[in-house]
């Protein structure tokens, strides 16, 4: 077993979002994974063991439990296996709670593809506007705030400047209450810069997590929910990049590819890797 830290979504050192990695452990039991994480504590750890199917296994935990899939706790894996030469550019495919997933390893990149894209209810504004300490008219009329999953169910929320996403203030009490009720992961909240560029910022305080840098299953279903409701132009092929993390310091690049063939709409999300440490 060796444990590492890296950071995913990164293209300077100190940005992006820090996770922990372990390599190597298949003889681990499921307490001691989650007890480790929550030593370790970031937002999540990665678990990484043998599969009989696929490139590895790997094993989700936020410090408080296991969750199916974490976009940036994946990059950061196949980026340290990348960087270890365990693996070369290519496609592959890796086991997770979530299903198999196909992984796109460039040389400056990683991509993962994400779970399939599913839709679930629309919230209350003025519930959700209370929970973030704003006034029910900042929130953008359309798309209205939806549940939606490519791996975990987040609320993806549109607001309608970057000032208000900036001085947003979360009651992370009413957000747990809301999100537990409504078993999804926290909110993930966005708007639109000058240039039209999409900035992020997500909540979680549900799964020990309070704000993150940089959220890679987010990301992807705020990607198809923007391409769903017009905002993002239908194409074979879309590439965008989103931006988190520029509130906390730790600016992150989630790299966006959607793939639409006329009946399945596929969603990759990935980008680079920095401050690979080992804590052995």
């Amino acid at each position: 077993m060796r444990k590492y830290t890296v950071n995913a979504f990164s293209k300077i050192p100190g940005g992006g979002n820090p996770a922990g990695v372990v390599l190597h452990a298949d003889l681990l039991k499921e307490s001691e994974m989650q007890q480790m994480a929550e030593e370790l504590n970031f937002s999540e750890t990665a678990f990484i063991m043998a599969s009989e199917n696929a490139l590895c296994k790997i094993r989700y935990f936020t410090p408080v439990e296991e969750v199916r899939l974490c976009g940036h706790a994946t990059i950061a894996s196949i980026g340290l296996m990348k960087h270890l030469k365990l693996i070369s550019d290519g496609i592959h495919q890796i086991e997770t709670a979530a299903g198999l997933l196909t992984v796109l390893v460039h040389p400056d990149k990683i991509m993962l593809e994400m779970d399939e894209p599913n839709f679930f209810e629309s919230m209350d504004r003025h519930l959700i506007s209370d929970s973030l300490g704003i006034e029910v008219d900042s929130l953008l009329e359309h798309p209205s705030p939806q549940i939606v999953s490519t791996g975990l169910k987040d609320l993806i929320v549109g607001v309608k400047s970057l000032e208000i996403l900036r001085t947003l203030r979360p009651d992370f009490k009413k957000i747990t209450d809301i999100s537990s009720k409504a078993d999804m992961a926290g909110y993930h909240v966005y708007s639109y810069g000058a240039d039209g560029s999409v900035y992020m910022r997500n909540f979680a305080p549900l799964l020990g997590i309070q704000e993150e840098s940089a959220t890679g299953t987010a990301s992807g279903a705020l990607a198809v929910y923007l391409y769903k409701y017009g905002k993002l132009p239908k194409s074979s092929e879309t590439t965008r990049t989103f931006f988190q993390g520029m509130f906390m310091e730790r600016p992150s690049e989630i790299e966006i590819l959607l793939r639409d063939d006329g009946i399945n709409t596929k969603v990759f999300v990935g980008g680079g890797v920095s401050d690979i440490n080992s804590l052995d």
